[in-house]
């Protein structure tokens, strides 16, 4: 897969200033805080440095280091595998079940909604390009889906398939040892039996269809086996920041998604966070923003609102995120909570002092060829130019300080690279952030 003719734009943040106001917070609080920042980059840059495989912070740099072996070691590489995996099952399915939970399985579906087609499963295969259609379960324990699926599946037919576009396979994502893994293995064990039976009891044929991608290279137990291609998610990497490594690479890739150019946004805002000044870094504004925000209004949650559908599973990936980063490291204070902003133009309001601290995530244009509006002479133009104006009547209200714009040049994967580095290395930045800055003096 290589990098397509597509130009990477910086994300920006707007109205980072406009907090001030709102909230009563001096520019002398933010300077101290961003320039705490900076010896605390120095603090993680270090640690990489002495040891960049068994850092804590290996999220930082693991997206460059992922291409940089592809570059050397091209088909021996770990990447190389993931492609070599993902053309495999192009070529023996048309169908592919991602089993995972939290973050693992969230992060996958966020690659697939912002940078697939929306109505991915509805194409035919001509349209898809050949790939699969995909499907997300093992994250509870209901029953009603799994039924669902496996009837989707056909699974109460027996015998191979003959054609491809009958055929199904599994990926199964075990990040950790945690009690959650218990839905997974449930989910596991029935789509395997059906898939068992599907292929009357050929081991060799089952293990060409099911692809395991856990901790440690085991299955989770001896009922997983047998497998097909197993993947290891680097120890290095915290459950949290895993989404770069082959839990959302292999899904990603199944899907035909650029995985070149969704690391190579990454990349981006990495080498972004180590090398731009503190009152020009996007990691250090962020951080800033949420921990100040915090610390004058901890009893309220800050408020990540999206305004495109494709940024929706991004909203779960990121409340997924958020509490396993909080398990990863425990000083993280505070809370989000994500919404569509797609049908309201009304914004949370807090019954506290300060208003609710809101993030708007927008985009600067479409991937598809813009639809006009122009109702009449009082109406916008274009999708776009509505979602400007409902921002401005925003801006224009009482709660104008409270918010800040993230803005995406566009949505595809050069930028949710960036996206998704940028919030893993915000939180990582500020859990390293004293819980008090003097505010009270």
């Amino acid at each position: 897969m290589k990098l397509r003719k597509n130009t990477l734009f910086p994300i920006r943040l707007e109205n980072f200033d406009a907090l001030v106001s709102e909230y009563g917070i001096e520019r002398k609080q933010i300077d101290t805080v961003l320039e705490t920042m900076r010896g605390v980059r120095e603090s993680i840059l270090k640690s990489v440095a002495e040891d960049a495989q068994s850092s804590r912070y290996a999220m930082l740099g693991f997206p460059e280091s992922t291409l940089l072996d592809y570059a050397k070691n091209r088909s021996r590489s770990e990447l190389g595998r993931v492609f070599r995996t993902a053309n495999r099952l192009h070529e023996l399915v048309d169908r592919v079940v991602v089993l995972g939970c939290g973050s693992a399985a969230t992060g996958a579906k966020a690659i697939l909604d912002s940078c697939c087609q929306p109505y991915w499963n509805e194409l035919s295969r001509a349209d898809r390009g050949s790939k699969p259609r995909i499907y997300f379960e093992g994250d509870s324990f209901d029953n009603d889906s799994l039924q669902a699926l496996l009837h989707l599946l056909e699974t109460h037919k027996q015998g191979l398939p003959s054609h491809e576009t009958n055929r199904w396979a599994l990926v199964v994502v075990h990040p950790c040892g945690s009690a959650r893994l218990s839905e997974v293995d449930v989910a596991y064990l029935h789509l395997r039996n059906a898939l068992e039976k599907s292929v009357v009891s050929s081991s060799e044929a089952i293990s060409s269809l099911i692809v395991q991608i856990s901790r440690d290279g085991t299955a989770v137990t001896e009922k997983l086996l047998p497998l097909g291609d197993c993947f290891t998610i680097p120890p290095s990497l915290p459950e949290s920041g895993s989404l770069f490594s082959p839990v959302g690479l292999v899904p990603a890739a199944v899907l035909g998604v650029n995985l070149m150019e969704i690391l190579a946004g990454a990349t981006h805002m990495s080498q972004h966070f180590v090398s731009a000044p503190p009152k020009e870094n996007l990691v250090f504004q962020l951080a800033a923003f949420q921990h100040l925000v915090r610390l004058h209004n901890a009893e309220n949650p800050i408020v990540v609102q999206l305004w495109s559908k494709a940024l929706l599973s991004f909203g779960k990936w990121f409340e997924e995120f958020s509490t396993e980063f909080g398990n990863d490291f425990p000083a993280t204070a505070g809370s989000f909570v994500t919404r569509s902003q797609l049908h309201s133009s009304e914004q949370p309001r807090s019954k506290r002092q300060f208003p609710t601290a809101i993030i708007n995530i927008v985009s600067d244009r479409w991937r598809f060829d813009a639809l006009n509006i122009d109702l009449d002479a009082r109406t916008p133009q274009t999708f776009r130019q509505a979602i400007q104006e409902r921002l401005k009547s925003r801006v224009a209200g009482a709660s104008a300080g409270s918010e800040l714009n993230l803005v995406l040049p566009i949505i595809d994967e050069l930028h949710m690279g960036q996206l998704f580095q940028l919030f893993m290395l915000a939180a990582m930045l500020e859990s390293h952030l004293p819980a008090s800055n003097g505010h009270d003096e």
